[in-house]
């Protein structure tokens, strides 16, 4: 396992205690799929549009372009994702049925992706509903993921401890760490942030850039 430059505050040393938690995970400051442009997917679990989190998973976006990535972006809220049921799964894993709402769709774009962005807003010190319901339509899939795929992470919380934002991180890790050999590049944890005015009074928006910039290499 290697230990990548995965904290974004020299005060926080949370990722590395972590990092044992997820020994299917390989961490990782640089690309291991090899340099050169990227099939990027950005999912922002926000419920607010131009919000912190949606912002902070743009200016990454951007990162990731500049630096001659292919790049694309959902916003979760903007589609139909059915909870995750017995019904739904017969669905799922038959190719000729007709889906009854857009998991498949995204589900399939997360498949062919090289790198995949996960940005969720912290809810009751976790990531927001949405996207784990999308992580638990997966189900009749993830195994099949691309090997090495490789995972960034944003997540933004009200409160000023740092360590509130652990339970959505590990969200995010107990979920990829299901997938075939996945590695984990980077993480943005923004703690004290209400609103997109107070975000934009830092440099994680620069942070943000910066790491989206380290895609595909």
């Amino acid at each position: 396992m290697t230990a990548g430059n995965l904290a974004t505050t020299e005060e926080y040393d949370g990722d590395a205690r972590d990092l044992d938690r997820f020994p299917r995970i390989t961490f990782s400051a640089n690309t291991l799929k090899g340099d050169g442009p990227k099939r990027v997917l950005l999912i922002s679990g926000s419920v607010h549009k131009g919000g912190s989190t949606d912002t902070l998973i743009d200016e990454f976006m951007r990162g990731a372009k500049d630096a001659g990535n292919e790049v694309e972006k959902i916003f979760l809220h903007d589609y139909k994702i059915n909870f995750y049921s017995d019904e739904q799964l017969h669905q799922d894993v038959d190719p000729q049925s007709e889906p009854t709402d857009d998991a498949r769709m995204i589900i399939e774009k997360m498949r062919k992706a090289d790198v995949i962005v996960l940005a969720s807003p912290v809810y009751f010190w976790t990531i927001d509903g949405m996207m784990k319901t999308l992580f638990d339509r997966t189900f009749y899939c993830f195994r099949k993921f691309e090997e090495g795929k490789e995972y960034y992470f944003i997540t933004v919380c009200g409160n000023s401890d740092i360590h509130v934002t652990d339970g959505a991180i590990n969200s995010f890790r107990g979920f990829i760490s299901c997938t075939p050999r996945p590695v984990e590049r980077g993480v943005i944890r923004v703690p004290g942030i209400h609103r997109v005015d107070e975000l934009k009074k830092t440099d994680w928006l620069q942070k943000a850039y910066e790491m989206g910039q380290t895609v595909g290499k």
